[in-house]
């Protein structure tokens, strides 16, 4: 399933280089760290993975070492900034599907358990990929006319909800990358007017998230991010509701 042909892989291999001082594989206490992180995310995120395949995943993440092309592989490199988060992002490293497919925010199906980069790398990547406010980003294709990377942001309001509900419950799940979206949410309910995505638990969830959000941002003793999150959508209440309905006749 991962035998690339050696020309390809040569090419990325070469299209990497210029992003290689990210990995800074001669500072020991960084190496250190990296294997250590890349235990956690090898033990939470690669079941079904082969052997050969995790050690190339391993390579990557702690020498930059290509292994060939994974969804996951953006998030397995250690920007320093929005800047080289931005430029690895917009390279030829990636196709304009593959661009769309990044910014379908993957990054919430990979379990990275509180690592110590793990809150910086989700703001780098709304900051630098995903933006304050939703837009339709095209780029232009070689053979001409334009390509739209932007996904339609129902399915990104659906997961929103989701977590956010679940945060705001103070029980198991204590942070997700949503966190960081909530300017983003926003400026995306405008658009979220796909039923399979807006229904009937997505609905009632939502007007539950800014009951709950009212109590804690009220709360001294409520769990940092938590407090966090619901003092941002109590500050955004009013838009939020008007977005909301936008296309409230949908939820009849």
């Amino acid at each position: 399933m991962y035998d690339y042909d050696q020309s390809i892989m040569a090419k990325y291999t070469k299209l990497l280089t210029p992003f290689l001082p990210l990995w800074k594989t001669e500072d020991k206490e960084w190496l250190k760290q990296r294997k250590t992180d890349w235990q956690y995310i090898a033990e939470h995120n690669m079941e079904g993975e082969s052997k050969k395949r995790k050690a190339e995943l391993k390579k990557f993440f702690i020498k930059g070492v290509y292994p060939g092309y994974t969804p996951i592989l953006f998030f397995l490199v250690p920007f320093d900034s929005e800047e080289s988060m931005k430029q690895f992002f917009y390279s030829d490293m990636y196709s304009s599907s593959e661009r769309t497919r990044i910014r379908l925010f993957e990054l919430s199906n990979l379990k990275l358990g509180g690592l110590s980069w793990e809150r910086t790398f989700n703001q780098r990547y709304v900051k630098a990929i995903l933006g304050s406010s939703y837009q339709v980003i095209k780029e232009p294709l070689p053979g001409g006319g334009e390509k739209e990377i932007s996904p339609h942001p129902s399915s990104f309001c659906s997961n929103f909800i989701y977590w956010t509900y679940r945060i705001l419950q103070l029980t198991e799940v204590t942070y997700h990358p949503y966190v960081e979206t909530v300017d983003y949410f926003v400026t995306t309910l405008p658009f979220f007017n796909e039923i399979d995505y807006r229904n009937a638990r997505c609905v009632k969830e939502f007007f539950i998230i800014l009951e709950l959000a009212e109590g804690i941002s009220q709360q001294a003793d409520a769990p940092v991010i938590a407090k966090e999150l619901a003092e941002k959508l109590v500050e955004n209440k009013e838009a939020l509701l008007s977005n909301w309905q936008i296309n409230a006749h949908l939820d009849e």
